[in-house]
């Protein structure tokens, strides 16, 4: 199971994935490595956007995740499969053109990695990732955390969700702004809790807590519901960005 599941990553994921490959000015040639590809809804886009002549390498700490994204990554360019083994990218030094990652960072050491980041890029070489924002947490994941909170529940999996990421020095900071469009609560309550880890953590409490939690979840997001029962939760993501000394 994907640590952001399916539908999350169609409705939040994909669109500011797609102003970070923007971002990214990808070359011909070049070697791009994802950073927690997780399920793999940045790594399918990445593989689409590389020429033929460039290389994506995956890394994630679940190498059963990371060799399914491999292999279903698509695309006309090389592909490589990583384990995360620890605190170093798992390249060897002045390797890669382009280091990014997509809202995942916080399940592995992020600032480790990130730190790392300039032994691995080659001069001129970018770092281009997006992490949320801490002091402006989307608002599906922070209704839901309050939501357990407040029925006594506190879950490892949120924490690593809305864990802070700190930028290293000379690191640039950019906020992306988007809007996730949900069909309705249901639909949300599935990819927020059903399609993630976060279901093992919840499956041994009594059904009239998880009720509660799901009704108090609801009750926090009903400020973004639109006439017709659709969601509408503004995103605001925090892009870190910079680029190695030549």
């Amino acid at each position: 199971m994907s640590r952001q599941g399916d539908a999350l990553g169609a409705a939040v994921l994909r669109p500011l994935g797609e102003q970070l490959i923007a971002a990214m000015h990808l070359e011909p040639g070049a070697v791009v490595c994802e950073l927690m590809c997780d399920g793999g809804v940045l790594s399918s886009a990445l593989a689409r956007a590389l020429p033929v002549d460039g290389t994506l390498v995956l890394t994630d700490t679940d190498r059963a995740m990371l060799e399914g994204v491999a292999a279903q990554a698509g695309g006309a360019c090389r592909i490589e499969a990583r384990v995360i083994d620890g605190p170093r990218i798992p390249l060897d030094d002045a390797s890669c053109d382009a280091l990014t990652s997509l809202l995942t960072l916080t399940f592995a050491e992020a600032g480790a990695l990130l730190a790392d980041a300039r032994r691995v890029l080659r001069p001129g070489g970018s770092l281009a990732v997006v992490v949320w924002d801490a002091a402006n947490p989307p608002a599906h994941e922070a209704a839901l955390d309050a939501a357990l909170r407040a029925n006594g529940v506190t879950s490892r999996f949120m924490q690593r969700v809305l864990a802070p990421v700190n930028a290293p020095a000379g690191v640039a900071q950019t906020v992306l702004h988007d809007v996730a469009r949900l069909e309705t609560f249901a639909h949300l309550w599935a990819a927020c809790v059903d399609q993630r880890p976060l279901s093992d953590e919840l499956a041994a409490l009594d059904e009239a807590v998880v009720t509660a939690m799901r009704r108090d979840h609801e009750a926090l997001l009903m400020r973004f519901a639109a006439a017709d029962g659709t969601l509408r939760v503004p995103l605001s993501a925090r892009l870190l960005s910079m680029r190695a000394g030549a």
